[in-house]
């Protein structure tokens, strides 16, 4: 999101006054959530599946809603420009792009499509916690990769990356500010207060 949604979203912000200093720290989402629980962070933006909260649930932090998304599988497209492979019920092995488990995002695809689809013939070849990194290796034909729409626009307009199931392999996502429940210094403050209300 640092390359993807970050940009936009700030020049959002910084409408009608500029936001000040700000310092970015882009890291696993469980690297992220460490420096949250030790303080170190006023503020988490990360992908959320509106089902799960994980750590940083009510009354100890606050959330709110600022953008929205979706994970959706693709892969490489073959000559014709059709999938190299498909999401099927009874599909053969198929090489998967998976996250790691410092991912949010293997933490939402786990508790959602890997949870309710029979998904055991994907094969793991490559484990990453980036989702740009599964990306590319997805252009490059090393297999399928569940992304986030907003990642991979261009890539489908080019004709790159194409869809490789339905829409009952996709996941909704929330993009999502998180803050401590407990008062900020007056700039922290003052950024919150732009974001808009409280999910």
């Amino acid at each position: 999101m640092s390359f993807t949604f970050l940009p936009n979203w700030m020049r959002e912000l910084e409408r009608d006054s500029p936001l000040g200093p700000l310092s970015l720290a882009s890291d696993s989402l469980r690297g992220c959530e460490a420096l949250m629980m030790q303080g170190d962070a006023q503020f988490l933006l990360c992908h959320q599946h509106h089902n799960d909260r994980g750590r940083f649930a009510a009354p100890r932090f606050l959330t709110k809603i600022v953008g929205a998304d979706r994970l959706e599988p693709y892969c490489a497209p073959d000559d014709d420009g059709a999938p190299l492979w498909r999401l099927e019920e009874d599909m053969e092995p198929t090489p998967y792009l998976a996250y790691s488990s410092e991912s949010g995002l293997r933490r939402i695809l786990d508790t959602t499509v890997m949870r309710h689809r029979r998904v055991t013939p994907l094969k793991t070849v490559v484990t990453s916690h980036l989702a740009a990194t599964l990306s590319s290796l997805a252009r490059e034909q090393r297999g399928i990769a569940w992304l986030p729409r907003t990642l991979v626009n261009e890539d489908i307009a080019a004709g790159r990356l194409v869809s490789c199931g339905d829409e009952s392999w996709s996941v909704p996502l929330d993009v999502v500010v998180i803050r401590p429940a407990s008062p900020m210094d007056r700039s922290a403050e003052a950024l919150w207060s732009k974001i808009g209300p409280t999910a």
